[in-house]
């Protein structure tokens, strides 16, 4: 069973130390049901952290050229929240599968439990920015600069070690071709859909 203690070590080990990250959650063996419900989980929290910094940090109207005033195109949290959950999910097929084409043995329960701790720790990272939006401000992006950062970094060590790879480089190759693959199959949808920024139907 994980502790609150494991869950903070576990936290630490992400930023500082991935690769240890990744082989302690290879190691508990978790079912792949506990993957999907963590990966939703965190698309649900995710979606509620979109709606409170809006609420803290309104958008803004935009003036266009000929001097109009509309309002600023925003995703609604909930559309924000399925598309998070739905690109994680993508990303982590994705990751599976370039990954054998480029010579990889991972096994996709365990490239899933790797893809869905990480998306639960850019939930705690957005967590942590929407309480920096209220006591400072000014620090909010750097943070959020900060986690995309860890993450990739963090990433790069999960896909190395779900595939066996000797290198950061493949896993790298692996994460380059994969986020184009899912950028362009969402960007399709969207469009197919006729989805807009602000959520709603044109």
């Amino acid at each position: 069973m994980i502790t609150e203690a494991d869950l903070k070590a576990l936290l630490r080990q992400t930023v500082t130390s991935p690769a240890a990250a990744g082989a302690y959650l290879r190691d508990l063996d978790l079912p792949r049901e506990a993957g999907w419900m963590a990966l939703i989980l965190a698309g649900v929290v995710s979606a509620l952290l979109t709606g409170l910094s809006d609420l803290i940090v309104p958008a803004q109207p935009v003036t266009l050229e000929s001097g109009e005033t509309v309002a600023a195109p925003r995703m609604s949290p909930i559309l924000w929240g399925l598309i998070s959950t739905a690109s994680a999910a993508l990303l982590t097929v994705a990751l599976w599968r370039v990954g054998a084409m480029m010579g990889g043995q991972g096994d996709f329960t365990l490239m899933l439990v790797l893809m869905a701790w990480l998306h639960v720790f850019t939930v705690v990272v957005q967590t942590l920015q929407v309480v920096t939006l209220l006591l400072l401000p000014v620090l909010a992006t750097l943070l959020l600069i900060a986690g995309w950062v860890i993450s990739l970094r963090a990433m790069a060590h999960f896909v190395s070690l779900a595939h066996g790879f000797d290198s950061l480089g493949r896993a790298a190759g692996v994460i380059a071709v994969s986020f184009v693959a899912i950028s362009v199959a969402l960007l399709l949808f969207l469009g197919a859909t006729g989805i807009g920024a602000t959520g709603g139907q044109p």
